[in-house]
């Protein structure tokens, strides 16, 4: 029987994955434009012809290889943050396409193309948004990320809105309880999460790019779970919720993980979160592992491995944590590549 004992706090990986994630939803606010010395408070068509001018120039230079001449029209932040040589290869990954308006914000739509497989025979197109402000008379393009620009939540089934909830409130509760700022949540609302009959496993966020766009993060929760609680939904959607923030980074940035890597960080994230349970939520874990390994549901099967993971890393390394990371990840890593799904989804 896997007994729960208080958060560990020293998982490296998750620190990164936590700091990245600060990183990305905290800094950009999902505002698009800025004046510099004044705001805009309404948007002429002025404003939105002319940066569709600076764009459609842009674009030819990317177009025409002339990468230097693309440089001008990075804002002086952009180019402050990156060497030069960096920017330069940066800006050939990506093109920028329509402008457009939303409740007097301008976005310009990025469309990068990126490698599906491993051996890049199949790609694929993503398409996020790109930030550009108001500077000394004219529009210049920023390096800031652009996630999800919906005001609202997409209408889903109640239960999910209440395992969201669940999850940002364990997680903000830790994060206080560390001296650490709330997490900005508002790129949930992007989140479209609906039951399916047709798929097998127990959660699946699609990346397909006729489906998913970072306005539409489609994440289909298997039927089952109808009659699952939320927390167990929850935990669920904290191992999905993990693959839309590594869909989000190649769509913003062009960084694409492993497929083991991704699975390991996303199951890394699932405990992490059940570690920030509170203990009566813990107690009625540890009620339902009393049934037995062979008698308990798949995803609560799914959570005695990690727990019986992170057991057997704290016996081997105690109180040394870069021991006891690496001994985690080496044994969710096992883990991932002994389930014949993740052997068949990854191709090993």
């Amino acid at each position: 029987m896997i007994k729960i004992t208080k958060p560990v706090l020293f998982v490296a990986f998750l620190i990164v994955f936590i700091s990245l994630a600060i990183f990305f939803f905290k800094e950009n606010k999902f505002k698009t434009i800025e004046d510099e010395p004044r705001a805009i408070s309404s948007l002429s068509s002025k404003y939105k012809e002319s940066l569709e001018k600076r764009v459609q120039e842009y674009n030819a230079f990317i177009k025409e290889g002339k990468y230097s001449d693309a440089y001008g029209y990075l804002s002086e932040n952009y180019k402050a943050e990156l060497p030069k040589e960096t920017i330069l290869k940066d800006i050939q990954k990506y093109t920028l396409g329509e402008v457009i308006t939303k409740d007097d914000t301008l976005y310009v739509k990025s469309i990068r193309t990126a490698c599906e497989n491993n051996d890049c025979t199949k790609k694929i197109t993503l398409q996020g948004y790109k930030k550009w402000v108001f500077e000394k008379g004219n529009w210049y393009l920023t390096n800031d990320a652009i996630g999800c620009i919906r005001d609202i939540p997409y209408a889903k089934p109640a239960e999910f809105g209440r395992a969201l909830s669940l999850y940002t409130q364990r997680i903000n509760s830790y994060r206080v309880s560390k001296g650490l700022e709330e997490e900005d949540y508002s790129y949930f609302n992007c989140l479209n999460i609906q039951y399916s009959d047709s798929i097998n496993e127990e959660g699946y966020f699609t990346f397909d790019p006729n489906g998913s766009s970072v306005d539409n993060l489609q994440i289909f929760v298997n039927s089952s779970y109808k009659e699952k609680d939320d927390m167990l939904t929850a935990l669920l959607l904290s191992h999905e919720i993990y693959h839309v923030f590594t869909y989000l980074n190649e769509v913003i940035y062009g960084d694409k993980l492993d497929c083991i890597d991704e699975e390991v960080n996303a199951f890394s994230n699932q405990l992490f979160f059940s570690q920030t349970l509170n203990q009566q939520e813990k107690d009625i874990l540890n009620l339902r592992f009393q049934e037995g390994y062979h008698k308990i549901s798949p995803p609560l099967k799914m959570m005695w491995n990690l727990w019986a993971t992170k057991k057997n890393a704290d016996q081997i390394c105690g109180s040394d944590s870069n021991c006891y990371d690496k001994q985690l990840t080496v044994g969710i890593t096992n883990m991932v590549k002994s389930n014949p799904y993740y052997k068949k989804q990854c191709g090993i």
